[in-house]
């Protein structure tokens, strides 16, 4: 939008008197401002489609205006770096797309002034379905881009894998994707909220008071420190559900589930008993 123009009175300071400056150098003046917050300072919308690992990323179209990406590619979009930010310039990045976009923190796949600082640190920033992310370029240190907005957008629901679930001190969880009835978590800021519902998974070995979920199940991030709750679970045939206790580990890096809420009583060995209702929010680096 051109700026509105006037003319300009070369004056003694009280706006009484003087001359007009020659209207043709002004309107130079007026066409570069015009020129310059219409074009590099506008701005700028740009659709990509782009998926896989990306590092120095550098879509098409993209500028040193600011930066609206939308984004709607059909599998992960892992980015390690934006290639050309500028002091001051923002980009914001949605996700309409079927897969997810991982902005992973401080990553060595960029060259460093084309870095970005997330949040957490210990696992890639999540951008599901609806979600946004909005950074900043800085050039101070070197320059790199900062994280100052995110939504993850809708939960995700990670792949099952077997390798999530295990005994401890010679028990074991044997846990199948037909076993699974919700798995999913959702990270805001440095708040990790896991949800787990499970239906007839199988412990034996029956000498240890607790079982785990090993932390791939909610993105791989890092608990920050101990967040204990409680939940309900069943072990034994015909049995009623009781609450149990449940906290995150930073020794295993897990969430640890325990059969009931004094942590001494040991899993009961049985052939597919084993149901439990679990949500946890804790902290994440």
């Amino acid at each position: 939008m051109p700026i509105t123009r006037s003319t300009w009175i070369d004056d003694d300071g009280s706006g009484t008197t003087g001359t007009v400056i020659n209207n043709a150098e002004l309107q130079k003046i007026y066409n570069n401002i015009d020129a310059l917050v219409s074009g590099a300072l506008a701005p700028k919308s740009i659709l990509n489609a782009q998926v896989g690992t990306v590092n120095d990323w550098n879509p098409a179209g993209f500028t040193t205006a600011p930066m609206f990406i939308y984004w709607n590619g059909a599998t992960n979009l892992t980015i390690t770096g934006i290639l050309g930010g500028v002091d001051g310039q923002t980009v914001t990045i949605k996700n309409r797309g079927s897969g997810l976009i991982l902005i992973a923190d401080y990553a060595s796949g960029s060259a460093a002034a084309n870095r970005i600082v997330t949040t957490v640190h210990s696992a890639p920033t999540p951008i599901a379905y609806e979600g946004f992310i909005t950074l900043i370029y800085q050039t101070a240190g070197g320059g790199y881009w900062l994280m100052t907005a995110h939504d993850q957008g809708a939960w995700i629901t990670p792949a099952f894998s077997a390798a999530h679930y295990m005994g401890i001190g010679g028990n074991a969880w044997t846990v199948s994707a037909g076993n699974i009835i919700t798995q999913k978590y959702r990270l805001s800021g440095k708040t990790m909220t896991f949800v787990h519902s499970s239906n007839a998974s199988s412990v034996s070995g029956g000498v240890h008071p607790a079982i785990l979920i090993d932390r791939p199940a909610w993105g791989g991030f890092l608990p920050a420190g101990a967040f204990p709750v409680t939940y309900i679970v069943n072990d034994v045939p015909s049995g009623t559900t009781r609450p149990g206790y449940a906290a995150t580990d930073t020794g295993q890096n897990a969430i640890l589930l325990y059969r009931d809420t004094t942590r001494t009583g040991n899993w009961t060995a049985n052939g597919g008993w084993t149901t439990m209702f679990l949500s946890i929010a804790f902290e994440v680096t």
